[in-house]
């Protein structure tokens, strides 16, 4: 694990329970931006993340949406997957 990775994980992510991998790739003018999902444990809490990385050509980035893994988060996730397997 490289020196970024580490520091990523310590300050960001916690410790990974699940990697569940890139799920969107997209080119944005001259930027891709890759987004992937975790499952963290940080501090005795699971969160959901979801981790996007913009990449061009002199520059780069990467921002978190951590979720607080509860009941009520679950319960709409379900939601959202009952909605979206109807419309596809």
């Amino acid at each position: 694990m490289g020196l970024f990775n580490w520091i990523e994980r310590k300050m960001f992510l916690g410790e990974v329970i699940h990697d569940f991998g890139p799920f969107s790739e997209e080119l944005v003018g001259l930027a891709k931006i890759r987004t992937s999902a975790l499952l963290c444990r940080r501090k005795g809490q699971m969160r959901l993340v979801f981790k996007q990385k913009y990449s061009a050509l002199l520059a780069f980035g990467i921002s978190y949406v951590r979720l607080d893994m509860n009941p009520d988060l679950l319960r709409k996730l379900r939601e959202i997957d009952k909605v979206a397997s109807k419309l596809v």
